[in-house]
């Protein structure tokens, strides 16, 4: 579960109570213009994943600043067919995203997020969470 001594600033206003949560952090890899990232994090416990957020600061556009490519758990996509999607789908702002996650996380389990950063700075660093039960 969640406390508040291990939630990033960028969530604070987020009631993450009772909500488990899994850190995306490209930290010290500044992701240049029309490049792609894998950044993986991996599950200490077996819970659902609901949804993804994408952190809105260090970016001029924020969530928008970003494409997301696929989102995997283990090796399954959690996306039903190919194509990316706009990042501000997951901003922290949204009332809702249109991605359905359809597998739990497991202990050990990778989860990856596969990203483009399309944003005018030179780079800018990706931070993500999953959010779930």
């Amino acid at each position: 579960m969640a406390d508040s001594t291990n939630i990033p600033a960028w969530l604070g206003d987020l009631d993450l109570t009772n909500r488990e949560i899994l850190l995306f952090e490209a930290v010290g890899v500044p992701v240049g213009q029309s490049a792609k990232i894998s950044v993986v994090s991996r599950a200490r416990k077996r819970w659902n994943v609901s949804h993804l957020l994408i952190c809105e600061e260090g970016t001029d556009g924020g969530s928008a600043d970003w494409i997301v490519n696929d989102i995997k758990i283990g090796a399954q996509s959690q996306f039903v067919q190919t194509g990316d999607l706009p990042g501000d789908m997951f901003a922290t702002t949204a009332i809702d995203t249109y991605v359905h996650f359809n597998d739990l996380v497991f202990p050990n389990c990778d989860a990856i997020v596969i990203v483009t950063y399309i944003g005018t700075r030179a780079a800018a660093t990706f931070r993500a969470a999953l959010i779930g039960q």
